[in-house]
């Protein structure tokens, strides 16, 4: 009787151990997966929809000054205004731009200037003028738990990157906004190195959303394809 009870406990621990070493390979088979879940639906935070505007804006500016549209360089400079963001101190690796580095026309991107250039085009309609007038007067909004904001540059003919955790199960979104002057591309890796989105148009305005299987790190790159630097907000949730 003894040793048919040994002989199941023997079992029972040879079972047990069985299905630990089959879990286990099962979580470091996902670990090594694509990380990031197309079939995901989480809520979309306002986080999330502040990075989307600031996106949005980016593309108005780009819109407006291509088509001569003062209504949409307006509108992009109330959004920017009107969108929470905080200040975020990313660690990047990249040819440093010198702080004094100048160039032709300075920062295209900046409110006041997008508003100047909204101004040029808006001569004689005192209704615009008006607009103009009510946004310069707004208040930029910052505020904690809006998405996190970093000002740089990148050289020309370089690339940035930036190592960034996001948590599994919400929506990570990442967007640059550029100057104007150059081409640039977004490429986001997971920690595997799989390529997950990217966003590689004609515009300096680019935009990955994506939502992760699990929380851990993604290599964000930004690639200037042009021949001066760019000088860009890039904004996270």
């Amino acid at each position: 009787m003894k040793t048919l009870s040994n002989t199941i406990l023997a079992l029972a621990g040879g079972f047990a151990l069985m299905f630990s070493v089959s879990a286990l390979a099962a979580e470091e088979a996902k670990d090594k997966g694509t990380n990031t879940d197309p079939e995901a639906k989480p809520p979309v935070t306002e986080a999330v929809t502040a990075v989307q505007n600031l996106a949005l804006a980016g593309q108005l500016v780009a819109y407006g000054d291509q088509a001569k549209d003062p209504m949409a360089l307006i509108l992009a400079a109330k959004i920017m205004k009107n969108t929470p963001t905080q200040p975020a101190e990313r660690q990047k690796e990249g040819t440093e731009v010198p702080k004094d580095a100048k160039k032709e026309g300075g920062n295209k991107n900046d409110v006041g200037a997008i508003l100047n250039r909204a101004k040029a085009l808006a001569t004689g309609r005192q209704d615009l003028l008006a607009m103009i007038a009510d946004v310069e007067a707004m208040t930029a909004k910052g505020r904690v738990g809006g998405p996190g904001s970093t000002v740089t540059r990148v050289a020309a003919r370089s690339i940035d990157t930036f190592n960034i955790r996001f948590r599994g199960g919400e929506t990570a979104i990442v967007a640059a906004d550029g100057d104007r002057d150059t081409d640039l591309d977004l490429y986001v890796y997971d920690d595997n190195g799989y390529l997950i989105c990217q966003d590689t148009d004609y515009t300096d305005t680019v935009i990955c959303e994506w939502t992760p299987r699990r929380t851990g790190d993604f290599r964000i790159k930004i690639v200037n394809r042009g021949h001066v630097y760019n000088e860009y907000v890039l904004a996270t949730n």
